[in-house]
Order: structure tokens, then C-alpha cells, then sequence
């Protein structure tokens, strides 16, 4: 399914994920989808966590979680 949304996603999308580990199983993965999800042009957001990689703080933050899991 995540490589279907991946193909899928368009410039301006967001993709909402409840929990970081609802998306990704290690920091390595988190960061390269990420990264894909970027390249698309789209945000991604997660909701237990109020993060939003539209701003540059949620971009930060979601590095900095990245690292801390």
C-alpha cells in the first residue's frame, strides 16, 4: 500500500499519518519516505504529534524525531 500511495501522491498533496510508526518501522525508512514524499512536492503530517512538514519547524522536528527513534 505505502509504495501505491508513494506512486500516487501529486505536488501540493499532504499525506496524514496518525503515528510516526504507523508509516515507517526504523529512522533509516522514516527519513527515505520522507524524502520521497518531498521529491513529490506533497507534506506529510502526523497527527498524535501535531507535525506538519509544511512549516520549516515540522521539517526540523521530524528530523529530529528521526534521530531521537
Amino acid at each position: 500500500m505505502l509504495k501505491k500511495l508513494l506512486a500516487y501522491i501529486r505536488k501540493d498533496d499532504t499525506v496524514t499519518v496518525t503515528k510516526l510508526d504507523r508509516l515507517a518501522r526504523s529512522t533509516k525508512d522514516l527519513l527515505n519516505i520522507a524524502e520521497a514524499i518531498k521529491k513529490k512536492g506533497a507534506d506529510l503530517e502526523v497527527l498524535n504529534i501535531n507535525l506538519d512538514t509544511k512549516s520549516p519547524t515540522g521539517q526540523v522536528m521530524l528530523t529530529m524525531l528521526a534521530a531521537i527513534a
